[in-house]
């Protein structure tokens, strides 16, 4: 069985074995596992045997077998077989990615279906949730066909001249000329289809083109912390900058060369420099459904910077563009003074609402932080447990992944399933009771708190809210953040630092509500015919996925990830 030591196997490892033998592509050997051999010179009974193909069926004289079935233990996919099934069983070592279905132990197959089982069951949940989804989705497509229908045929004479008499006030109708030649467009574009597209007099470019509104975001994210070769730049792309006296630096890419010293350049690089395991990043948001993302800074960190360098980049980032881009692009409105119609926006703050929802609700299960959000009201995932063990799965759609502790905190998925309508539908039938289970009072406090939050996101990313309703929910969301805050702070028995949210938390929430409501006024006043588009602003969305990437990667498919 074995080259140099003769080794002893347990052949019963194969006997439940339903695949056959096969030696140069053929069939040579099959198990029998049900038949019962009986010796007749002794009582010995087997349970189980082998049979070659070409089973001559005649028994010698010497261990009552066929010729060529006493020859299967030499065959080598006997063998192989063999030693694939024994091989480290006992030591539970073996990496079983490895080995194939057939040649795992029962053990093994139970414990790989147990998993396959609970896998599936998890896929047919996520299948009955986009499902649902994609019905909600069509529903709401031919609700907004019919509501297409309806605003086409809206609208009366007097709306069409209140509007040219605005553009006039503007300064967009030079004369009455551009005024017919701006008819005269319209009309000659009239069904114009085809890769030529619609054509417009140059006299009418202001009534045909508007400006865009461009936001400005920053975020820094975990990134894979690894350092590349950049072969066309012939740069070493990951270190954010040299360990004496460190500063992140924005461009810190060592040349390597191809001379004597590149070797050397290589390990001092690694030797004097520091590896960048974060990623920082300001995009520049055009509020546009259809236009991409400007990248203005990408670069490594250690997240060991000051606000002076930070308020440096933005300056820079800010000149560049109104040097190159706001004349053709719109004004940035994130972090420069802009002044219409009378009054100043400045610095209006624009934090991004995924990141926030992410930190709120990790304080569900904070390590230093037990918050209290009134008398006797706790908010705690313990909580979140007890709707799992109280309701099924498809109920409240949560499962071990939401609750644990070491889960991903940066998964913004996790953090919307858990602060959906359905999961506060839960919490208010525990709170109430039911003919089966006794009224649970002391949950108020999580819904109260996941409410709060689901108001809080849905100022942003609500689908079906006007404009006023999202100021009405900015100023609830910030009238209770205020109330629960004055709550923790004149109660002697509670602290700011161990009972309510984190001051980066808190502040950057209302900085966040306050921007919001900003911009809608920003366009109410200066661009009310466009869509205010909230959904747009932040980086969130966007860097949520830089988590996998190398920064050299990052840097050679930004086009691809932004």
């Amino acid at each position: 069985m074995a080259s140099g030591e003769e080794q002893s196997f347990n052949v019963k490892l194969l006997i439940n074995d339903v695949k056959v033998g096969e030696d140069d592509s053929k069939t040579s050997w099959y198990p029998l596992p049900f038949v019962t051999v009986n010796l007749k010179k002794h009582t010995t009974e087997f349970k189980g045997t082998f049979k070659h193909v070409k089973c001559t069926g005649y028994v010698m004289k010497e261990g009552n077998i066929c010729e060529l079935c006493k020859g299967i233990p030499t065959l080598p996919s006997f063998k192989k077989r063999l030693l694939l099934r024994t091989l480290n069983v006992n030591d539970g070592n073996r990496d079983l990615t490895k080995v194939r279905f057939d040649y795992m132990t029962k053990t093994e197959q139970l414990n790989l279906l147990q998993k396959k089982s609970e896998e599936l069951k998890k896929c047919r949940s996520d299948a009955f949730f986009l499902k649902s989804k994609h019905i909600r989705l069509k529903l709401r497509t031919r609700t907004l066909r019919e509501k297409l229908t309806e605003f086409s045929s809206r609208g009366d004479i007097k709306a069409i001249y209140h509007k040219l008499v605005k553009a006039e006030e503007k300064g967009i109708l030079d004369n009455k000329n551009v005024f017919l030649e701006t008819i005269e467009s319209i009309a000659n574009n009239f069904h114009v289809q085809g890769p030529h597209g619609k054509r417009y007099k140059s006299s009418t470019r202001k009534i045909f083109e508007a400006l865009l509104i461009m936001g400005a975001a920053e975020d820094e994210t975990a990134i894979v912390g690894t350092v590349m070769y950049h072969q066309d730049r012939d740069e070493l792309l990951g270190f954010c900058g040299p360990k004496d006296n460190h500063k992140c630096m924005e461009n810190n890419h060592i040349k390597v060369g191809n001379d004597r010293d590149a070797y050397d350049r290589l390990v001092n690089a690694f030797d004097k420099n520091i590896i960048g395991k974060y990623a920082r990043v300001i995009l520049l948001n055009p509020l546009h459904e259809k236009i991409p993302h400007l990248v203005a800074l990408l670069m490594p960190t250690c997240n060991r910077f000051t606000h002076h360098t930070v308020y440096h980049q933005w300056q820079k980032v800010q000149n560049l563009y109104e040097l190159h881009l706001e004349h053709e692009l719109g004004p940035l409105i994130a972090r420069k003074e802009v002044v219409e119609n009378g009054y100043v926006i400045r610095e209006i703050g624009d934090q991004d609402v995924i990141h926030n929802h992410k930190k709120i609700i990790n304080h569900l299960d904070h390590t230093s932080r037990m918050l209290h959000i009134g008398p006797d009201l706790l908010v705690h995932m313990n909580q979140i447990e007890l709707v799992m063990r109280s309701f099924p799965v498809l109920v409240h759609g949560l499962t071990r992944d939401h609750v644990r502790r070491d889960r991903d905190r940066q998964n913004w998925k996790v953090a919307q399933e858990l602060s959906f309508q359905r999961v506060q539908d839960c919490l208010n039938d525990l709170i109430n009771g039911s003919d089966d289970r006794a009224p649970i009072p002391s949950v108020k406090g999580t819904k109260a708190f996941l409410y709060v939050v689901h108001q809080y996101v849905d100022i942003f990313f609500s689908p079906k809210a006007s404009l006023a309703e999202r100021i009405s929910l900015a100023g609830f969301v910030t009238h209770f953040l205020g109330i629960w805050r004055n709550y923790v702070y004149l109660n002697q028995a509670l602290t700011l630092t161990s009972n309510f949210l984190s001051r980066e938390t808190y502040c950057d929430i209302f900085i966040s509500v306050h921007f919001a409501v900003m911009l809608i006024c920003f366009y109410r006043d200066n661009f009310p015919n466009s869509q205010c588009l909230l959904h747009l602003t932040g980086s969130g969305w966007k860097t949520q996925r830089m988590i996998v990437y190398p920064f050299g990667q990052m840097r050679s498919d930004r086009l691809k990830l932004f």
